[in-house]
């Protein structure tokens, strides 16, 4: 095919490597290693990702209907809302 060189001066492509990126990439390796941060975000994802899951799944809300910060932040406000009032409902029932 050719020098990849070549061709990425030919088509306009540079390849750059972001130093702050790998660092990051690097601490954030270093605490998952640890095993209380470990545990920590294991916790996180069953407590917080689960609420965008059923958001997604059960109420089937994949997009806002409403533009802007603040309206979305509204509509996002009257669906978790909504969502409280189902859980309550449910322990309620139990």
């Amino acid at each position: 095919m050719g020098n990849p060189l070549s061709l990425s001066l030919l088509f306009g492509r540079m390849i750059q490597r972001n130093e702050n990126w790998i660092s990051q990439k690097t601490k954030v390796k270093k605490l998952l290693a640890n095993y209380e941060y470990k545990a920590l975000m294991k916790k996180r994802s069953t407590e917080c990702e689960t609420v965008f899951g059923q958001t997604k799944g059960n109420l089937k809300f994949r997009r806002f209907h409403l533009r802007g910060k603040e309206k979305v932040g509204i509509e996002w406000g009257l669906l978790m809302l909504g969502y409280d009032f189902k859980q309550l409902a449910r322990m309620m029932k139990a």
